[in-house]
């Protein structure tokens, strides 16, 4: 399957030399901003495109990189949600240094103009603070983003943001932290007194 990918996208940019760059892909991220509460808390970002065509024209194939911060954020699994019947490719996932490198699609029966589902990425939360999700067109001509007039298509993306944050205190467990402190400060108090009276300042 992988011969005939690349036999595909060697075509369509062969085609691309004397054609217009017309058609373009927008993609993003759904929800676009996630909160996350507390450690290891798994969900899910769907990856969503939207096709202009300047025509009838189908899309081809298409494949993108994610980049994340690796230490708030892990990647665990990827799906590829459009049609892979030529080929699919869910990318190689590096949580080291926070990228998943071609997640890409390659398909015969295409793609017509307007929104689809392009892919599922499964998170988990490891660390607190604020993760860019920043998507980038890849280079892996396996996977080129091209429609049916052997036309390349250009890809706008936007990026997404992930916020984690601690699990709250509940509310009775702040009026017990609150009843230590003040019976900490009243004991301080008391041995602050005594001292006192022992060195004679009685006031």
């Amino acid at each position: 399957m992988k011969v005939i990918a690349i036999t595909v996208s060697a075509l369509l940019l062969f085609g691309v030399a004397g054609k217009s760059q017309a058609a373009t892909v927008d993609v993003t991220l759904s929800p676009f901003f996630t909160n996350v509460v507390g450690l290891n808390h798994i969900f899910n970002i769907t990856i969503l495109g939207n096709y202009h065509a300047d025509g009838t024209e189908k899309l081809l194939g298409g494949a993108l990189n994610l980049m994340f911060d690796q230490s708030i954020l892990n990647v665990k699994s990827v799906t590829v949600n459009a049609p892979t019947d030529i080929s699919g490719n869910t990318g190689s996932i590096n949580n080291t240094n926070g990228l998943v490198d071609t997640i890409g699609f390659a398909t015969f029966s295409g793609i017509p103009g307007g929104p689809f589902s392009f892919a599922s990425i499964e998170f988990e939360s490891i660390g607190f603070g604020q993760s860019l999700l920043q998507l980038s067109d890849s280079t892996d001509l396996v996977f080129a983003w091209a429609n049916e007039n052997a036309e390349a298509v250009a890809v706008n993306s936007v990026n997404g943001i992930v916020n984690v944050t601690p699990v709250p205190l509940p509310a009775g467990a702040w009026l017990f932290v609150s009843g230590l402190g003040s019976l900490f400060a009243l004991k301080i108090q008391r041995k602050i007194r005594r001292r006192r009276f022992r060195e004679g300042d009685i006031s």
